[in-house]
């Protein structure tokens, strides 16, 4: 008993830990110990259950359950509220004191309020952090992806459970791919001393096993490359004058930001060599249409990051488009073969009379898409601001075309907006370039709103089918 109120009396004097330890009395008691008489030996670790061992016969009553002030420790954390608990580390972010009814941590680094039925940093409680590939729900660390036994997986990419449970990835294919097994060779990359390497991109590796960039230089396409400017950037970074094509700044015909710069970048700054199709492999550097940038190489014949190789669907204006058109390499060429006559739905798949326009992938006729033959283009002439209610009659450069008419917009606060966009006033006076085809505040006209439950289709507010 002695030694229990000794403990108390240092906590009384230096104050309790996040960990849940508690004071003989006050804030934080035990609200199952009464005032102990007997000699309980405390193991709580501050988790929001206790485990409390009687060897006396005092008359508290220990039922083993979580301890009622678990989630209200004021002394850290303030007043946690129901389902809270007071953590050293909420959300994997070192929290911050004050948290609050409402959970939230304050600033700072420190302990704070955290939710412990959906925090995976403490889920259940302090410290109990799910593994990869699991997510915290109503207090449990639970799988989303793939289960195999107790395992959580992922078997696109996992060589110990490849594409299902059973499949193990051999050694001289032990990388999943999509759920297939494949080499190091396969996936593109090199083997250097027993692992494999992408020798396109690793700067201990470039272009080679061994070949070490210079500090300051990165790796791209295989070489190592250096900016052109001065600028301090990150690592996989360099300095050019053009960033994603957003160099030149309004001296060079930009669109000015609000400070005095082109909108869609300064003059020059950091960008990835390995992304920038602007700067692909090196400053300047720029691909052609259609092509992206690949680890440093412009191309067009296998998938980007994220998913295949796509353009903006252009068949989405005829209703049977939807999503990204694929680009395919047809001669050394990058070409859209969901749109190009020469290439339809394939390389060298020509679209001959009567029906020589490929949308889809298909050859069809204008007629049979619902649209007009102007010049060899299929175009719908209520909405075609460069054939606004007949061929060849385009509206001017700050108006769209709704059913044939060219209409202007409110406002000349927005700079440059897209072809057939406009510009109208929001609620805050500002400019927004606006689509009248499917813009909710914009809809056939500037400043008319569609009401709740409706949105734009073809200038017209409509009952939204998914709302």
């Amino acid at each position: 008993m002695r030694s229990v109120l000794r403990i108390g009396l240092v906590l009384a004097v230096f104050g309790p830990s996040c960990s849940g330890t508690k004071k003989p009395n006050g804030d934080g008691a035990d609200s199952d110990s009464d005032i102990d008489t007997d000699s309980d030996t405390d193991t709580g670790t501050g988790t929001g259950t206790e485990t409390d061992t009687d060897t006396g016969t005092g008359t508290g009553r220990d039922d083993g359950g979580p301890d009622a002030d678990s989630d209200t420790d004021t002394d850290e954390c303030g007043e946690c509220g129901v389902g809270k608990q007071c953590c050293d580390d909420p959300w994997g972010k070192g929290g911050g004191g004050g948290g609050g009814e409402d959970g939230g941590a304050g600033g700072g680094f420190g302990p704070g309020c955290t939710d412990i039925f959906n925090d995976p940093f403490n889920c259940g409680g302090c410290d109990n952090v799910c593994g990869p590939l699991t997510e915290c729900q109503d207090g449990g660390c639970r799988c989303w992806a793939d289960l195999c036994g107790g395992d959580c997986t992922d078997f696109m990419s996992d060589p110990d459970h490849c594409g299902d449970c059973d499949t193990v990835c051999p050694d001289d294919a032990r990388f999943c791919d999509l759920g297939a097994c494949r080499s190091c060779e396969d996936m593109g990359r090199t083997t250097c001393a027993g692992e494999c390497l992408d020798t396109r991109t690793d700067e201990l590796n470039c272009g080679g096993c061994g070949v070490l960039c210079a500090e300051g230089e990165v790796c791209s396409g295989g070489s190592c490359i250096e900016g052109t400017c001065e600028d301090l950037c990150w690592e996989e970074e360099v300095c050019c004058e053009s960033p994603f094509g957003g160099g030149g700044g309004v001296a060079d015909g930009g669109v000015a930001g609000t400070d005095g710069t082109d909108w869609e970048g300064r003059a020059s700054g950091c960008t990835d060599p390995n992304q920038d199709a602007y700067n692909c492999g090196g400053c300047d550097i720029v691909c052609e249409a259609l092509e992206w940038c690949d680890r440093g190489a412009c191309d067009c014949s296998t998938e980007p990051a994220g998913g295949g190789d796509a353009d903006v669907d252009s068949d989405a204006d005829f209703g049977i488009g939807g999503g990204l058109d694929p680009i395919q390499d047809c001669g050394g060429t990058c070409v859209n073969i969901d749109r190009d006559p020469d290439h339809c739905g394939g390389c060298d798949l020509t679209c001959l009379e009567p029906e020589p326009y490929c949308y889809t992938g298909t050859c069809r006729s204008c007629a049979s898409l619902g649209r007009d033959d102007c010049g060899g283009e299929c175009v719908n002439l209520d909405f075609d601001a460069g054939h606004c209610g007949g061929c060849a009659t385009p509206c001017a450069a700050d108006e769209g075309c709704v059913f044939g008419a060219c209409i202007p917009g409110d406002s000349d606060l927005c700079g440059a907006c897209p072809d057939g966009w406009v510009c109208c006033e929001n609620e805050w006076g500002e400019g927004d370039c606006a689509s009248l085809r499917t813009e909710d505040r914009h809809c056939g006209g500037c400043g008319v709103v569609c009401g709740a439950g409706e949105i734009c289709e073809d200038a017209l507010c409509v009952p939204d089918a998914f709302g």
